[in-house]
């Protein structure tokens, strides 16, 4: 690749080459991102192209896109109680605990981790792809928001960014090294503000008429990637053997006397990449994969066509046309003039008729654009189960739970390799960060489950019992009991209810790796069909008081639990049967059975 001589040559370069170079993937197949994005998210949006396409503007429009995308967050979102982090040592499961209670009731809270995963998961779905920056909190870049990249492979490249700040916005930048002579820039923050002017480009891919502005606003590039050295400064000009270094140049653009200028607010070596790509299905050869609004471009162009001229009939069949055989008639009345019930007269033997103007076809596309929105929904995973509307009468209840579950399916799968885009970002750049973070030391409220409740009962009561006994032999003291202690400790701790203090010390996760998983429910198997039917198999061993000594009976419980997700512990504590004697009538409490 040729590189211009200045950065802001090559901004220019790269951003028009964006917009208007199509790179080909295959024969016959062409993609131009920008291009790409603007259209999806027209279509989505239920607007037509632009005014010089075939469907024109103000005209009946069916948007099949949008409903099918709405199903499409909802069953593909990854929830926040999805996610687990946990201790990789088994032997120390009570580190676990604690990592786990700091990730849901502090982490999680304090830094809204569930709309960061609420707004990364909207651009793969809508247009085939998305953008993540790395931060402490993962900052998702909209693919709007692209001034130029590599269009064959998103990262391969260098990417640049294009984004309008306010002053309050660019005055915060300041305080990360923008606008300082030491970090290369040209101009200070607040000289760029006084020249800004109140005004913005949109929203959209391809130049416009700028939008006026309340404020000011300036126009930012940040790029990053593999750029010749000399854009750093360190040379004096580019040669056929330029080094390239990976590098951050943040570039501000402004009208000045209608030519555009540009002023450096930053320049840096960068030593690792700081973007994520998700590509929820991948295309060889283009950046973005397919998208949910591509693959449903011709359902909702024919759907268009077929609605269009479906109005249009509409149109021609609601006006009312007459003839009549008197020919100076419509010389002598104005129909539109007249009032109701007015009396009018023809010539001897005229008479006046309605034409029929109706068209038999108009079933015709009503059938079509039926059709391919059912196409469309096949497309998208959409089903009438799926989006909630009543079955038909009739129709049986197992038949609609086996229907709903069915139509899961795809929906489940491509939730499967989000969450395994989402797994990668928490390990690379959050569990990092948490890491550090608790080796401070952590004290922290936290609400517990029952189970939570059971297990801090059990471990703190103990071991502050033992301490209790340890301390009172140091202090040349009987000891008291040991049970009778540990029950003095549950109690003080149910005092305080669910809500329970947690600390972790400091150095206390020292040298302790993290790890985290997603749990992504029914993704391999129907687990709720499974134990349904089992269920309905050991039925009547429920009621049969002998069912805690049969081992029949408990292997198929022990199914049903597994199958439920249910934890084996509670089968454990599950109350002695009571079962009556016969001849005494006195209960007979038996023992549970191991399993």
């Amino acid at each position: 690749m040729n590189f211009p001589a200045t950065i802001f040559s090559f901004i220019t370069q790269e951003e028009s080459a964006y917009k208007t170079q199509e790179i080909e993937v295959s024969d016959n197949n062409f993609f131009q991102m920008s291009d790409h994005i603007r259209i999806s998210t027209s279509m989505k949006y239920g607007k037509f192209i632009d005014s010089t396409n075939e469907l024109k503007f103000k005209q009946a429009k069916r948007n099949i896109i949008l409903p099918i995308l709405r199903i499409r967050y909802r069953l593909e979102d990854v929830e926040v109680k999805d996610i687990v982090l946990y201790v990789d040592d088994p032997e120390r499961s009570h580190l676990s605990f604690l990592v786990k209670k700091y990730w849901e009731d502090v982490f999680l809270i304090e830094n809204d981790f569930d709309t960061f995963l609420d707004r990364m998961h909207r651009d793969p779905i809508d247009f085939g792809g998305g953008l993540v920056k790395e931060d402490f909190l993962p900052e998702v870049i909209p693919l709007q928001r692209i001034a130029f990249c590599d269009q064959t492979d998103i990262l391969a490249g260098p990417i640049g960014l294009k984004y309008n700040f306010s002053p309050d916005e660019l005055r915060a930048k300041a305080k990360q090294g923008w606008g300082d002579s030491k970090n290369g820039a040209t101009i200070s923050v607040n000289d760029l503000i006084r020249i800004a002017k109140k005004e913005k480009n949109p929203a959209s891919q391809h130049e416009g008429n700028k939008n006026k502005t309340t404020g000011k606003n300036v126009e930012v590039y940040v790029v990053r990637g593999e750029m010749p050295k000399a854009y750093l400064g360190d040379q004096d000009n580019i040669g056929d053997d330029e080094e390239l270094v990976n590098q951050l140049q943040i570039v501000a653009f402004y009208e000045n006397e209608n030519n555009r200028e540009f002023q450096t607010l930053y320049r840096k070596k960068e030593t690792k990449q700081v973007y994520k790509f998700f590509n929820p299905e991948e295309v060889f050869g283009r950046a973005l994969g397919v998208g949910g609004v591509e693959e449903l471009f011709d359902a909702q162009m024919w759907t268009d066509f077929a609605q269009i001229a479906k109005n249009d009939m509409l149109k021609a069949a609601s006006k009312v046309i007459l003839q009549t055989t008197d020919e100076a008639y419509a010389n002598r009345q104005k129909i539109t003039d007249m009032e109701n019930m007015e009396i009018t007269v023809t010539k001897d033997g005229g008479e006046i008729r309605q034409i029929p103007n109706g068209s038999p076809n108009i079933q015709l596309f009503t059938q079509a654009f039926q059709e391919w929105e059912s196409y469309a929904n096949d497309l998208g995973g959409r089903t009438d189960a799926l989006s909630g509307k009543q079955p038909p009468a009739g129709t049986p209840f197992r038949l609609q739970e086996r229907v709903v579950f069915e139509g899961r399916g795809l929906p489940e799968y491509r939730r499967g390799r989000y969450a395994k885009f989402i797994e990668e970002v928490i390990r690379d750049w959050i569990l990092p960060r948490i890491e550090k973070e608790i080796l401070k030391g952590k004290k922290f409220l936290a609400n517990l489950t029952a189970d939570e409740m059971q297990f801090v009962l059990e471990r703190v009561s103990a071991n502050r019992a033992a301490k209790a006994q340890l301390e009172a032999v140091l202090d040349g003291r009987i000891p008291e009991n040991f049970e009778i202690l540990k029950q003095q400790e549950q109690q003080r701790i149910l005092q305080q209810g669910n809500q329970q203090p947690l600390e972790i010390l400091q150095e206390e996760l020292k040298d302790i790796k993290l790890k985290v998983k997603i749990s992504i429910s029914n993704k391999q198997k129907d687990l709720s069909m499974m134990a349904d039917k089992l269920t309905n198999v050991v039925k009547e061993y429920l009621a049969t008081p002998q069912m805690r000594e049969d081992p029949f009976a408990l292997k198929l419980i022990q199914r049903i639990m597994e199958a439920s997700g249910l934890p084996m512990e509670d089968l454990a504590m599950a109350p002695a049967p009571r079962i009556q004697n016969q001849t005494s009538g006195e209960p007979i409490v038996r023992q549970p059975v191991n399993v």
